[in-house]
C-alpha cells in the first residue's frame, strides 16, 4: 500500500466518526503481510498512530506480532494495549442477519489466520412482534 492509500484509508475511518476523543478503536491485524510477524512498513502502524493523536485507545490484535514488538513500533504509546484473543458476541432478533454477520466474521478470521471466538446469542423480540426478517 504506497502513502497515498495509506492517507485515503486513515481518511476514509476518521470520516465515519466525528470524534476518537476517549473512545476505543479494535486493529484485528498489525503486521505488513500474511503469515509474518515483520510490522515495519504496516499500514496499521500508520493507522493507530493517526487513532492516538485523535485521543482514541487501541487495542491490537495479530497472534504473529509480538506484544513488544506491537509496542515498541507504535512508541510504547499508554493508550495502546494488545488483546491475546478476539471474541465476538453479538446480540441479533433476526436470525438472518446474525448467520450473515456469523459468517462475515468466521470468513475474516480465516482469511487473517487468527483463532477467534464467535458466540450468537439469539434474541426474541416481544410477543406480537416477528423476530424474524
Amino acid at each position: 500500500m504506497d502513502e497515498y492509500q495509506r492517507r485515503r484509508l486513515i481518511k476514509i475511518v476518521m470520516s465515519h466518526i466525528q470524534s476518537f476523543k476517549g473512545k476505543r478503536a479494535a486493529v484485528l491485524g498489525f503486521a505488513y503481510k500474511a503469515s509474518t510477524s515483520d510490522s515495519r512498513g504496516s499500514p496499521s502502524v500508520d493507522l493507530v498512530r493517526a487513532l492516538l493523536q485523535e485521543g482514541a485507545s487501541v487495542y491490537i490484535y495479530d497472534p504473529r506480532v509480538a506484544a513488544e514488538d506491537v509496542m515498541k513500533a507504535c512508541d510504547y504509546h499508554r493508550d495502546v494495549h494488545v488483546a491475546g484473543a478476539v471474541f465476538h458476541l453479538t446480540h441479533c432478533s433476526a436470525r438472518k442477519q446474525c448467520i450473515i454477520g456469523f459468517m462475515l466474521f468466521s470468513q475474516m478470521c480465516d482469511a487473517l489466520r487468527m483463532p477467534c471466538a464467535t458466540a450468537i446469542v439469539w434474541l426474541f423480540a416481544p410477543t406480537g412482534m416477528s423476530s424474524n426478517p
